[in-house]
């Protein structure tokens, strides 16, 4: 096989794809999911040409050696599965923090209510307030525009 030029985020990806890999490690696991998930044929001693890949390889070697024995329920997940929970992941947070403003603004909205039921000119301007925002929205405006 002739030498094979890797492009710059093709080795970024094996490298990710050592440092994430679970089960046992082979040069020729590495090969058969280099060309799965990359759609790249390349041999061993052309992996071994580059020094970062090298590295990560030995790196995993010598962690996953350390893990001792290997769970029975292994699952190889693409780089695409990969970054489907790196987006969930962030969906997820960023769900949490707008449920927790949501919450705050809910109880502000209690206790602006409450204070409205004792003061007739805070009532009065709520209810302005509300009109003028359900008309803003009939007009498929957004509040600010």
């Amino acid at each position: 096989m002739a030498l094979l030029k890797l492009t710059s985020p093709q080795v970024r990806k094996i490298e990710r794809l050592l440092d994430s890999w679970r089960g046992k490690l082979t040069w020729q696991r590495l090969i058969d999911k280099i060309k799965s998930d990359l759609n790249v044929e390349i041999s061993r001693q052309s992996l071994n040409t580059y020094p970062s890949i090298k590295d990560s390889y030995v790196a995993a070697k010598h962690r996953l050696k350390g893990v001792g024995q290997v769970l029975e329920q292994v699952h190889d997940i693409s780089f695409k599965e990969v970054d489907l929970l790196k987006e969930n992941t962030k969906l997820k947070l960023e769900l949490e923090g707008m449920s927790e403003r949501f919450n705050n603004l809910q109880g502000f909205f209690v206790e602006l209510n409450k204070a409205a039921k004792n003061n007739p000119l805070l009532m009065e301007t709520l209810m302005d307030v509300n009109k003028s925002y359900k008309a803003t929205l009939k007009k498929g405006r957004k509040i600010g525009e």
